[in-house]
């Protein structure tokens, strides 16, 4: 069961990495989710460090759907893994000091969530490397492949509603 335990924090610190790892490409709003997780980490273990990390652990899931890297399923089913995780390490939140130990069933399923929405994936932005993949090809199209047999597509080109760039 100790696994169970393990997926939630994991697939934290894997998607603070993949933020990160945005902002190294010169993504600027992952530059400004990093400067709050350098700033913790500079505290520390202090209680100053943690309040800070548990700041941005409370809204790490919606930022990274923010971020494209999980979508709102994966959201709410890593929610559901961090709760688990609360009742596993905080038995005084349940009646009479109980402890929670979720069945081994339970701990495969969020092995196999985390897995599939967090942990084997790149850090990428879907739509966004989408949209500049097309500004590429449109801005560096060839007028020698405009009076080809097939008609080119005229929206090809133009903006998507909710376009990044």
């Amino acid at each position: 069961m100790r696994r169970s335990r393990q997926s939630g924090p994991q697939s934290l610190a894997d998607l603070i990495d993949k933020i990160t790892r945005l902002a190294d490409g010169g993504d600027l709003d992952a530059r400004a989710f990093r400067t709050d997780v350098d700033a913790a980490q500079a505290h520390g273990i202090k209680p100053e460090g943690v309040r800070a990390m548990q700041k941005i652990e409370d809204k790490l899931l919606a930022e990274a759907e923010r971020f494209e890297l999980i979508d709102s399923i994966g959201k709410r089913e890593l929610g559901r893994i961090r709760e688990d995780r609360n009742l596993c390490v905080h038995p005084s939140l349940r009646h009479l000091g109980e402890v929670y130990e979720p069945r081994p069933e339970v701990a495969r399923g969020h092995l196999a969530i985390a897995l599939s929405t967090v942990l084997t994936h790149p850090p990428t932005q879907g739509r966004k490397v989408l949209d500049e993949f097309t500004a590429y090809v449109c801005t560096h199209s060839s007028p020698r492949h405009q009076h080809t047999s097939r008609p080119r597509s005229s929206t090809a080109c133009a903006p998507r509603p909710g376009a990044t760039s």
